[in-house]
């Protein structure tokens, strides 16, 4: 008869229910050690945009399928061109309102319960208040925690 030892028996509780491979960790079981102090940056990084979406996608398609329809005569395509041109001649005098907002309002920042703050913005309001001492991406662990 072949005796296991010890530590074939505990590996068993790692498995689980005979299959190879190991139990999920509850996490109570997981012990929470704060190797550097939690402190915010003092800048906001550069996060990701707003998806762009094509301007006058829609009526662009339009003319495609009409202009493969009809081998490619524009003159049987009159009402989609003039469609997708007017629908141009808009986006292009919205995108100029806006950005024309963005230099009358830059430097400042928005309120309202539904404001909606970019990074520069975001890092601005931040200065208002009392900067962490953090420099960096890493802080070296202070003389705080005991030495085990």
């Amino acid at each position: 008869m072949v005796t296991t030892s010890q530590v074939l028996q505990k590996a068993s509780t790692l498995r689980g229910a005979g299959r190879n491979r190991r139990l999920p960790c509850m996490e109570k079981d997981v012990a929470f050690i704060e190797k550097t102090p939690l402190q915010l940056k003092n800048h906001v990084k550069a996060g990701a945009k707003k998806k762009k979406t094509i301007p006058c996608g829609e009526s662009f398609m339009n003319v495609m399928v009409c202009l493969e329809k009809y081998d490619q005569n524009q003159s049987m395509c009159k009402s989609e061109i003039d469609a997708y041109q007017t629908c141009m001649k808009q986006s292009r005098n919205l995108l100029e309102e806006v950005k024309a907002a963005k230099v009358k309002n830059r430097g400042k920042i928005p309120v309202g319960a539904d404001a909606k703050l970019d990074n520069q913005q975001m890092s601005v309001y931040m200065k208002r208040f009392p900067c962490s001492r953090r420099t960096g991406q890493f802080v070296e662990p202070q003389s705080q925690y005991p030495n085990n």
